[in-house]
C-alpha cells in the first residue's frame, strides 16, 4: 500500500507510536505527511467559539510533531498546509473533510483499545481512502 499523501490525526496524548509509523511510511514511500488536530466544540457553543486551552493544546501537539519530524530529518514548515488545526462538532467529520480537501490517500490515527468514540467509527465508515488504525493497549 503505497501512499502519496498521509493525513495523521493527532490525539491529545500518546502520539509517539503514531508519529514513528507515519515517519517510517513517509520515508519508505516518499509520501507527504499532513498532521491534524481537531478541537471539538460542544453544541452549547457556536462553532467559532474559541476554547483557548484546546487551541493551545492543538498548537503544541502540532509543534511537537514538527519537532519530531526535524529529529527524523524530515523538514516541514510548521506554518505550511501540512499542519492543520480545525474546530468542528465532530473530529470524524472534520477528518473526512480534510482528507478530501488535501486529496489524501491514507488516514492514520491511534486510539485506546477500549475507546469506542464516534469519531473513529465515522472515519472508518465514511473514508474513501486507506485507513491505518493503531490500537494502544493502555
Amino acid at each position: 500500500m503505497k501512499s502519496e499523501k498521509i493525513l495523521v490525526l493527532l490525539d491529545s496524548k500518546n502520539n509517539e507510536n503514531l508519529l514513528n509509523l507515519s515517519v517510517s511510511l513517509a520515508k519508505n514511500d516518499k509520501s507527504t505527511l499532513y498532521f491534524m488536530y481537531v478541537v471539538e466544540v460542544p453544541h452549547k457553543y457556536p462553532i467559532e467559539y474559541e476554547i483557548g486551552n484546546q487551541i493551545s493544546l492543538g498548537e503544541n501537539l502540532l509543534k511537537e510533531a514538527n519537532n519530531f519530524l526535524s529529529k527524523k530529518r524530515l523538514e516541514y514548515d510548521i506554518n505550511s498546509e501540512n499542519f492543520i488545526l480545525v474546530q468542528s462538532r465532530n473530529a470524524g467529520v472534520a477528518t473526512i473533510k480534510e482528507s478530501k480537501r488535501i486529496n489524501s490517500d491514507t488516514i492514520i490515527f491511534s486510539k485506546n483499545s477500549n475507546n469506542e468514540d464516534y469519531k473513529y467509527s465515522y472515519i472508518k465508515k465514511y473514508s474513501e481512502v486507506n485507513i491505518i488504525e493503531l490500537i494502544n493497549n493502555n
